[in-house]
């Protein structure tokens, strides 16, 4: 086995629960041994083990700071920083190796820095209008509420 792979009988997916169905999963241990299983940062195909490294920053993409930014800091990020504007939350995080760029996507729970009644609804509404568009650079995007979500194509 490579140093890249990640023994899935070593971690199962938890079960889900009520108390755990939606992050901070508070029993659940982020980037588990993520010494053993580095980020490939010279990849140029799909990888297990990126992919996994970005799970776990997804997942903790909807969490406050408070119980995040540690998380990434165990996993051997030097820098973490939040960002939240309305309804859309992302993490931006670094190391000497590699950076990972985190977003929330819909998030229908209160969220304790926002307007939480509006950006429930506005997140309700995009899942409602999912449709896709074609874009002005190549491709199909993401169209929601008359607007083309195209940032970073």
């Amino acid at each position: 086995m490579s140093g890249t792979e990640i023994p899935r009988a070593e971690k199962p997916v938890p079960s889900i629960t009520v108390a755990n169905a939606a992050p901070p999963n508070e029993d659940y241990a982020y980037f588990e041994r993520c010494q053993d299983h580095p980020f490939d940062r010279r990849s140029e195909r799909f990888e297990l083990v990126n992919a996994w490294w970005l799970a776990e920053a997804s997942l903790l993409a909807y969490v406050d700071p408070d119980f995040a930014v540690p998380r990434f800091r165990e996993a051997g990020f030097d820098a973490v920083e939040r960002f939240s504007d309305e309804s859309t939350q992302c993490y931006t995080m670094h190391n000497e190796d590699f950076a990972v760029v985190a977003f929330s996507g819909s998030d229908m729970r209160n969220r304790d820095d926002t307007d939480s009644a509006s950006d429930i609804l506005t997140d309700w509404l995009v899942n409602l209008d999912a449709g896709m568009v074609d874009s002005e650079r190549g491709g199909r995007v993401h169209k929601t509420l008359g607007v083309n979500y195209q940032r970073g194509i």
